[in-house]
């Protein structure tokens, strides 16, 4: 399942047993553990709620066997186990229910833990399917990858913080934030974050308060300059440009640098329009971001390809002179983009 679904669970108090969470996006899989764990009564957590770091199976098994006390649930989150110690046993047949509690826990199969246990192996990374613990987990579909997030699910982690902290967003606008940031979880959150305190409890986000408070990624800065000098708003464009110079800690040097890289996927871009490619299949060829890909190919279609081979050559210029100090940090960057836009 995805960590949506398992959110789902959690929500609706319907975790029973062991999970396997494991993935690339570490922040939405510590949210999901902080969530499973404040199911727990918080006057009797400290009784009831168990965090093993390399527990051995022995111990493991024995702490999920426990009874909560004065509470109808027990959560155990487990990290770096030795995986050598879980073996096929883990998967036994059926334990008869009046009998499950008599066996030794290095016996005891996971798909038999009792009622009132949430038993969660907390994975760092990915996982290999060669694991015990994944195979025991599968067949119970009690596996939680946490993907990397797509641009869809980015907002649905903002919906949900949007809900934690009171604040009033639409999707829309959820998109527009996931559009200036990325789909990095802690950037997301943290720029979410910096907009809800400006806007206080109950307050609404909108596009003028994401203006004022999130810092964009150089990618969606980027092409904003870019609309600017395409739509003929060339005093806007440079007051952009400067913005960037300023805000970016490798200055002329990172900015022409990436700069290049965009003129080089603009060009590929106009090439696979003129070759009639799909647009789907031209943002996979395209690579990166949704966001980016899209962005490539609606600004590439303003531009001919004579354009952008001569601003390619330009920029791949200034670059080369920059890394070699022959020009000033910002003088030739700032007349390449003259020149071509």
């Amino acid at each position: 399942m995805n960590e949506s679904a398992f959110f789902k669970l959690t929500q609706q108090r319907q975790l029973s047993g062991a999970y396997l969470l494991y993935g690339v996006e570490e922040l939405t899989k510590q949210e999901a553990v902080k969530r499973v764990t404040a199911l727990a009564e918080p006057d009797f957590a400290s009784l009831n709620v168990s965090r093993m770091i390399s527990p051995s199976r022995e111990e493991l098994l024995s702490c999920a066997m426990q009874f909560p006390f004065a509470d109808n649930v027990r959560v155990i989150v487990a990290s770096e186990w030795d995986e050598r110690e879980w073996d096929d046993s883990i998967t036994l047949v059926d334990v008869k229910p009046k009998e499950r509690r008599q066996l030794p826990s290095k016996a005891l199969p996971l798909s038999k833990l009792p009622n009132e246990t949430i038993l969660l192996f907390v994975q760092r990374g990915a996982v290999k399917r060669s694991s015990p613990i994944y195979k025991a987990l599968e067949p119970l579909d009690r596996l939680v990858e946490f993907e990397a997030l797509t641009p869809d699910r980015a907002v649905n982690l903002l919906m949900r913080e949007a809900g934690l902290l009171n604040a009033e967003l639409d999707r829309q606008t959820a998109r527009r934030l996931v559009d200036m940031v990325g789909t990095d979880a802690y950037k997301l959150v943290n720029e979410f974050s910096k907009a809800a305190g400006y806007v206080g409890a109950s307050g609404r986000i909108s596009d003028s308060v994401l203006r004022r408070c999130v810092t964009p990624s150089v990618e969606y800065s980027v092409f904003n300059m870019l609309d600017s000098f395409l739509s003929g708003n060339r005093s806007v464009g440079m007051r952009q440009l400067y913005g960037m110079l300023s805000a970016d800690k490798n200055g002329a040097l990172g900015l022409s640098s990436f700069m290049l890289g965009r003129m080089k996927n603009l060009l590929i871009a106009r090439e696979l329009m003129d070759a009639g490619v799909s647009t789907a299949d031209a943002k996979r060829r395209i690579g990166g971001s949704p966001y980016a890909a899209e962005m490539t190919l609606k600004k590439a279609a303003k531009l001919q390809r004579g354009q952008l081979e001569t601003a390619l050559t330009a920029f791949a210029d200034v670059d080369e002179k920059l890394k070699q100090g022959l020009i000033g940090d910002a003088d030739g960057l700032f007349m390449a983009i003259v020149n071509c836009f």
